[in-house]
C-alpha cells in the first residue's frame, strides 16, 4: 500500500479499524482525482495532481483544516525560494532540463520544455500565470525546438523578478500590519487613551500659568518626563516637528501631530532589527559599574533606576518600575547589578518586542482584560486606590510638602494594603516615588501611576514568561 509515495504495511482491519478509521470524504475524492488522471492521461501524474487539488481548494470553501496546511506548506516553499541564491535556481533549473533531454541534445520541444517548468513551478511554489510567464520568453527554431542553455539565465531573471516582487508585497503588507498594532498599542503597550492621559497631565503640571501654552524649553522637559520614557532620538523628531512664531507651544493642539508621530515611531521600532540581548546585557553593567565608585558590586536601587532612564533605552516609567520590582535588594536596598543584569536584558528586550511577545501571548491577554477582576487592583478601582494612597501619604505628611521619606512611603504603602501586597508591587510602588535633591521622595506621581503600574506589572510578567 502507498500513501503519499511512501510505502505503508497494511493492518488486520478488525485490531486496527477505530484508529485508522478513514475520513469520510476520502474515497469520493481519490475516485474524482483517478477519474480526471483516467480522463486527461497526464505526462507528469505529481504536478496534474498538485493543481487538481489546487482548483479544487479554490471552488471549495469548506474545507478549513486542508486549506490551512496547504497555505502552510506553500508559505514554506515561498521561505526556501526567497532565501535561494540565483546561482542555486540556475542549478535547479538546469538538473530539470537533463533529466527531461534524454537524448542529450541539449534542446527540448514545447511539451517537454512545459513539462519542464511545471516541475519547477511545483518545487518552488510558483503560480500557474508565473510558469506561463516564463513560457512567454521561450524561442523556438525552425524545428519547434528550444535551446535550454540559452534560456535559463532569462528564467533566473524572471524568477528574481517574481521573488523581489512577493517580498516588496510581503512587506508592504507587514508595515500595514505593523502600524495597525501600532494604532492600539502607541508607545511602550499604552492604549491611545491612556498615552493621551499621561501626556496631558505632564503638559498640564508645566503649564503654571494655565495658560495652555508651553515655551520651547517647557515643552522638551515635558516630552523627556520618565512617565513617557522617549528615547533622545524621539524628542529630537518631535521637537524638529513642533513649529511656532512666537515660541509657544499649544499643548492640546500638538497633542494629534504628537500621537500620530508616535504610531510611526512605535511602528519603525518593530520593524527595526533586534538589538541583541547580550548587547543590552553589556550596556547595564557598563553603565553599573561607572556608577560604582566603591567597586564593591552593588548599587542603591534607586541607583539602578537612575541607570535604566540615563541608558535611553525608550523605557516607560511602567515598565521600568517592573524591571526594578524584580531586583533582589539586601536591608540597604543595594542590588548586585552583575547577577541582575542579565535578568535586566531580558526585560528590556522582551519590552523592545513588545508587539512579537503580545501575539504570542495573545489568547492569554485578551482573557486577561476580558475578566471580571482587571478593573481593580487588590480589590480596588482606580479612583479608590488613588484616594487612599493620597490619605496614607498626607497623614504622615505633617509639612503638607508632597515629600516623604523612603520609610514614610512604605509605611504610607503598609497602611493602605496591610500584608496583601508583596515585595515585588511594593519595590514598584517605591519606583514611583521621584527623589528631590535633599534626598525625599515626592509621592504625587506614585498617586497618580499605581493603579497603571500594578495592573502593568501582571501584563508584563506574562510578556516575560519564557
Amino acid at each position: 500500500l502507498m500513501v503519499a509515495g511512501l510505502p505503508v504495511r497494511a493492518l488486520p482491519r478488525e485490531k486496527h479499524h477505530a484508529e485508522f478509521a478513514l475520513p469520510e470524504a476520502l474515497p469520493q475524492v481519490l475516485k474524482d482525482l483517478t477519474r480526471e488522471i483516467l480522463r486527461a492521461n497526464p505526462a507528469d501524474i505529481d504536478v496534474f495532481a498538485r493543481e487538481f487539488f489546487e482548483n479544487r481548494l479554490k471552488h471549495d470553501h469548506n474545507q478549513p483544516q486542508v486549506t490551512d496546511t496547504l497555505v502552510t506548506e506553500i508559505e514554506e516553499v515561498k521561505l526556501q525560494l526567497s532565501e535561494m541564491t540565483p546561482a542555486e535556481i540556475e542549478d535547479m533549473i538546469h538538473g530539470l532540463f537533463k533529466e527531461q533531454d534524454v537524448d542529450g541534445n541539449r534542446t527540448l520541444d514545447r511539451h517537454e520544455f512545459k513539462q519542464v517548468f511545471h516541475k519547477l513551478g511545483a518545487r518552488l511554489g510558483l503560480k500557474t500565470n508565473d510558469v506561463r510567464r516564463i513560457l512567454a520568453e521561450a524561442d523556438c527554431d525552425g524545428n519547434g525546438e528550444i535551446s535550454y542553455a540559452e534560456f535559463i539565465p532569462v528564467a533566473v531573471s524572471i524568477i528574481e523578478t517574481i521573488v523581489a516582487k512577493e517580498k516588496l508585497k510581503e512587506s508592504e503588507q507587514e508595515k500595514e500590519r505593523v502600524m495597525h498594532d501600532a494604532e492600539q498599542h502607541i508607545y511602550h503597550g499604552m492604549p491611545p487613551a491612556e498615552l493621551d492621559e499621561i501626556l496631558t497631565s505632564i503638559f498640564k503640571e508645566a503649564d503654571v500659568d494655565g495658560s495652555g501654552a508651553l515655551d520651547l524649553d517647557e515643552f522638551e522637559r515635558c516630552l523627556c518626563d520618565i512617565r513617557i520614557g522617549m528615547t533622545r532620538k524621539e524628542v529630537n523628531l518631535l521637537m524638529f516637528e513642533t513649529y511656532s512664531n512666537d515660541g509657544m507651544i499649544d499643548y492640546e493642539a500638538f497633542k494629534p501631530l504628537c500621537m500620530k508621530l508616535l504610531v510611526e515611531l512605535t511602528a519603525q521600532e518593530w520593524l527595526a532589527p533586534d538589538q541583541d540581548e547580550a548587547d543590552l546585557e553589556g550596556l547595564i553593567t557598563k553603565l553599573c559599574l561607572e556608577r560604582d565608585a566603591e567597586h564593591i558590586g552593588k548599587l542603591h536601587i534607586d541607583s539602578i533606576q537612575e541607570v535604566l532612564v540615563s541608558a535611553d533605552l525608550g523605557m516607560s516609567l511602567v515598565q521600568i518600575c517592573s524591571i526594578l520590582s524584580e531586583a533582589q535588594e539586601d536591608e540597604d536596598s543595594m542590588v548586585d547589578y552583575v547577577a541582575f543584569a542579565p535578568r535586566v536584558a531580558f526585560m528590556v528586550h522582551a519590552c523592545q518586542n513588545y508587539r512579537e511577545r503580545m501575539n504570542e501571548k495573545k489568547e492569554i491577554m485578551q482573557n486577561l482584560h476580558a475578566g471580571e477582576g482587571w478593573g481593580v487592583v487588590f480589590g480596588r478601582d482606580r479612583d479608590t486606590l488613588e484616594a487612599e494612597l493620597q490619605a496614607a501619604f498626607e497623614a504622615l505628611d505633617k509639612a503638607g510638602s508632597g515629600c516623604l521619606t523612603k520609610l514614610q512611603i512604605k509605611d504610607g504603602i503598609k497602611a493602605v494594603f496591610a500584608d496583601t501586597i508583596d515585595r515585588k508591587a511594593t519595590t514598584a510602588l517605591l519606583a514611583l516615588a521621584k527623589t528631590t535633591e535633599s534626598g525625599m521622595y515626592q509621592y504625587k506621581t506614585l498617586v497618580e501611576q499605581a493603579f497603571r503600574t500594578l495592573k502593568g506589572i501582571v501584563e508584563l510578567s506574562i510578556l516575560y514568561e519564557d
